[in-house]
């Protein structure tokens, strides 16, 4: 199966929430309460592609944990360009973790000040891209969806 975030921004960092599943298990940077570098994570990229450039927190470019991830800001920018086009929606195949692929998108529109994102992560040898892609990409208006929304902000409120 596949293993549900709820993240949002901290600074230079996406912050994961919640947490359902228990996979991968590979190591600390996917736990409950854990931060990565937005650079290199999908949830981060899906929610830099809600903000113009100039709205962008002070990103910074560590070393990426496999060769596929962002290096330079120039890079970083195609990705997010990319992201936008897709509808918000990031896709990291084994970018933040060799064997890792993760699928992201931000919950709610941009301007409701929701400055979070659910992914989708799972073995990249069985990972369903474009399933995971259509699973996320379009969550329609819905009681289900303000439900989401307003468990979101209480999450945050309370991780503070």
């Amino acid at each position: 199966g596949l293993t549900v975030h709820l993240s949002t921004s901290a600074g230079s960092d996406v912050l994961h929430l919640e947490r359902i599943g228990g996979w991968p298990g590979i190591d600390d940077r996917w736990q409950l309460g854990a931060r990565q570098p937005a650079v290199h994570s999908a949830a981060g990229r899906a929610l830099l592609s809600q903000l113009d450039e100039a709205q962008w927190p002070q990103l910074r470019f560590p070393e990426p944990a496999t060769p596929g991830g962002p290096r330079t800001p120039a890079e970083l920018r195609d990705d997010v360009r990319a992201v936008g086009a897709r509808g918000g929606v990031a896709i990291d195949v084994e970018r933040s973790s060799t064997g890792v692929t993760a699928v992201a998108a931000p919950i709610g529109p941009p301007d409701s000040g929701l400055r979070a994102a659910l992914s989708l992560c799972g073995p990249a040898s069985a990972f369903p891209v474009d399933k995971a892609i259509a699973a996320i990409q379009w969550f329609p208006p819905s009681e289900a969806k303000d439900g989401l929304m307003e468990m979101s902000v209480k999450v945050m409120q309370r991780r503070k």
